[in-house]
């Protein structure tokens, strides 16, 4: 495996698992990538950008999927108070998305929307462009 492959790895790796529920940070790849020159900017942006994406939307499968087994275990949550916390966090709520970069707080929104089931396109657009703003912004400092 050549050098810029293996360090293209690490990168992606570090962004998937940092979008993931555990909370994991992926900064001292990002940086030392950023600090030694190797690997053009614009490459790191679009590596960690792409593979944290993959790693949110897991995290809203996740969501998606432990609502479905949540609502048939639990006399809690009825599908009334799902369905009316849905439509509130689907009409003001979504454009938190755009913060999905930030590390606990961040997965915890990627995950409420899957539990509150934004639509997946909605989904990829607000996680799309907040972390590529996020990744943008940290290469120039």
């Amino acid at each position: 495996m050549s050098e810029k492959l293996f360090q293209y790895y690490w990168l992606a790796r570090d962004s998937f698992f940092n979008s993931l529920l555990i909370p994991f940070k992926n900064e001292s790849v990002y940086k030392a990538l950023l600090d030694f020159g190797k690997v053009p900017a614009w490459q790191i942006v679009i590596i960690a950008t792409i593979s944290g994406l993959a790693g949110s939307s897991l995290t809203w499968l996740i969501g998606r999927i432990f609502i479905d087994w949540g609502m048939k275990q639990s006399a809690a949550v009825t599908p009334e108070k799902l369905e009316k916390t849905a439509k509130f966090f689907n009409k003001y709520l979504k454009w938190l998305l755009l913060f999905s970069w930030m590390d606990i707080v961040g997965n915890l929104l990627v995950l409420a929307s899957g539990i509150f089931k934004i639509r997946f396109r909605i989904f990829v657009a607000l996680v799309f462009l907040g972390k590529i703003f996020c990744y943008a912004y940290r290469t120039q400092f």
